[in-house]
């Protein structure tokens, strides 16, 4: 944290570039508060860390104060709230979003405002691929979940078949297509790839049929959290 406050710090001085947007203005000489947006679906239940780790800030004589946003996995939600938070000066970092779908389109406002957005989640290659300073991530991409995902079935599973199904998200289908492209190079036939917008029941229905066809080693799925149910 004390090397993120640092980064975020440094920026002030150096003026945007030309067309970049609008620019934050400096803190104040006796700023002493730092606030971290955490951005994500509140009503998933997801919950921070913020109270364990804002010690060691504090101790420096920094007051932190978590503000949570609900993007609601909406896009244009996430890009509303990006446009708020940006206005606000004694933001120091946002940490979200929760959905790839949410965080690609919201970024670039953090971006040409010059706000440091740390994704713990986003997978999608799209988020980090464009090369921006300001946006980062913690966790790993679609394309090493997906190979992986790939390997251990062909290889830890001994799977010879399988049907992937997704949920036409960003993340979703992303993920999906990695390991449906690596598992056929494993040898792996993909019987089926479908995309499907309805919430999946995590049980045989409603795709037992596929489940139940000859040869058919493996149901693999890649959902968001919010349209799977058990």
């Amino acid at each position: 944290m004390r090397s993120l406050w640092s980064l975020w710090f440094s920026r002030w001085p150096q003026p945007p570039a030309k067309g970049r947007g609008p620019s934050r203005s400096p803190p104040k000489a006796r700023y002493r508060a730092i606030r971290r947006l955490s951005e994500r679906v509140l009503s998933w239940g997801h919950s921070s860390p913020s109270e364990q780790l804002k010690g060691p800030i504090e101790k420096l004589g920094y007051k932190v104060e978590l503000v949570p946003f609900d993007d609601q996995a909406k896009p244009d939600v996430g890009v509303a709230n990006a446009k708020n938070m940006v206005t606000d000066n004694d933001i120091l970092a946002v940490v979200g979003h929760y959905n790839s779908g949410v965080a690609i389109p919201s970024s670039e406002i953090y971006k040409d405002a010059h706000l440091v957005e740390i994704s713990p989640a986003n997978t999608n290659p799209v988020v980090t691929d464009r090369n921006y300073a300001e946006v980062n991530r913690v966790c790993g991409r679609d394309d090493v979940q997906g190979v992986v995902g790939a390997e251990f079935a062909a290889k830890d599973m001994k799977v010879k078949s399988v049907y992937v199904i997704h949920d036409k998200t960003t993340y979703g289908q992303s993920i999906a297509e990695f390991f449906r492209d690596h598992a056929k190079k494993l040898g792996v036939q993909v019987m089926g790839f479908e995309g499907t917008e309805e919430k999946v029941e995590l049980r045989p229905d409603p795709h037992a049929d596929q489940g139940q066809e000859p040869g058919l080693d493996l149901l693999r799925r890649h959902l968001l959290a919010g349209r799977a149910a058990l």
